[in-house]
């Protein structure tokens, strides 16, 4: 199952297989090797067998640096089919899924032949590129921020000043969306969820306090709350299909506005809006058979306290759990357990709400995935 929220996901699987077995460059031969890395993976085959086609995918992926647009996107399908394969085998010490992220903007950067048209092959999958960045940017927000900024000084990194941790700095620095722009390609809910993923959140940032900072914070979350979560999906594409993503948008439109209001604020008590934010997104999961985006599924938990309310979100751990190939949308189960924890040791007004999410990541050895 392909980590996106899009209708496209379908489309996205029968492009991956036509281009892999199309057989007409070397990068599509490097998907091919990818998608036999991530079957042979989840078929549950000898270790040395996966490693054999993931290195073989790698060679294939060793191309020049102006590939025209075709071969620029097999080379970034071929890339995200990796990143993927090592977000299954995320362990204590391995993260290898954040270097492939990183490294596909390379190859947008290289890419030579035109702009894409939205809707195109070639549009589904900067999107599904985007989608990843976005999560990528919530992980690196919270994960060891003190400790991974005080590793970046002594290589010499320079923070000009700011409390910001420099790893975070760097990926936001190489980020796909400082270079071109893809965000045209991915759904206005995702788009918004970025602009959420890039608001300060320590009060030592110089805007932290201005007015036009606190007016852009008015603007983004007015345009959380009227954005509509409809797919926008074209003829051809299942009505449960389209149902589904449409909740899945609506869950993760509901997160970003929770996340928002925690975030601009910093504070962990009480509010009727993320009250009600939460019972919404709750009577949704409580429908859903599995939840494409941990992100969101791991902000409204982390708003749960009530037994009866963490029954629905285990339940849906329940149901995901009997289905295959989903290993790493489970392993934020145990973040959302730690989350628990935190809240019922907690005496009140404690932590704010920045400390927790940071004390809830960085309890993982490796930056944790929320793909």
């Amino acid at each position: 199952m392909l980590p996106m929220i899009s209708t496209d996901r379908n489309r996205v699987g029968s492009l991956l297989v036509e281009v892999a077995l199309s057989n007409r460059t070397q990068s599509s031969r490097a998907v091919l090797q990818a998608v036999l890395a991530l079957s042979a993976f989840h078929r549950g085959e000898h270790a040395t067998r996966v490693d054999k086609f993931q290195r073989s995918a790698l060679r294939g992926l060793y191309t020049h640096m102006a590939p025209n647009l075709c071969e620029g996107v097999e080379h970034i399908a071929a890339n995200l089919l990796l990143c993927v394969l090592a977000m299954q085998q995320t362990s204590d010490r391995n993260s290898a899924w954040v270097g492939y992220i990183s490294g596909v903007k390379n190859v947008i950067d290289g890419v030579k032949g035109g702009k894409p048209c939205p809707g195109s092959d070639v549009s589904i999958i900067l999107d599904w590129v985007y989608y990843f960045d976005v999560m990528a940017r919530f992980s690196f927000r919270h994960w060891r921020t003190e400790n991974v900024k005080a590793v970046a000084e002594e290589l010499g990194f320079k923070s000009d000043g700011s409390s910001v941790c420099q790893l975070q700095y760097l990926l936001t620095q190489a980020s796909f969306l400082q270079g071109p722009n893809i965000a045209a390609h991915a759904h206005p809910v995702v788009r918004l969820l970025a602009e959420v993923s890039d608001i300060a959140i320590y009060s030592s940032s110089p805007r932290y306090f201005s007015a036009e900072y606190q007016e852009h914070l008015n603007v983004l979350r007015s345009s959380l709350e009227s954005i509509s979560s409809n797919t926008g999906a074209t003829d051809g594409v299942s009505t449960d299909l389209v149902d589904n993503t449409a909740q899945l948008l609506e869950v993760t439109r509901l997160a970003g506005l929770i996340y928002l209001e925690r975030i601009s604020r910093n504070f962990s008590g009480q509010s009727a809006k993320i009250d009600a934010w939460t019972k919404k997104a709750l009577v949704i999961l409580k429908m859903l058979e599995s939840c494409l985006c941990p992100f969101a599924l791991f902000v409204v938990s982390c708003e749960v306290n009530a037994d009866e309310n963490r029954l629905i979100i285990l339940d849906l751990y329940a149901r995901m759990e009997s289905r295959p190939h989903l290993p790493s949308l489970l392993e934020v189960k145990a973040l959302i357990q730690t989350a628990w924890i935190q809240q019922d040791l907690e005496v009140d007004g404690e932590l704010e709400y920045i400390q927790k999410l940071n004390l809830v990541m960085s309890s993982r050895e490796v930056i944790p995935s929320f793909i």
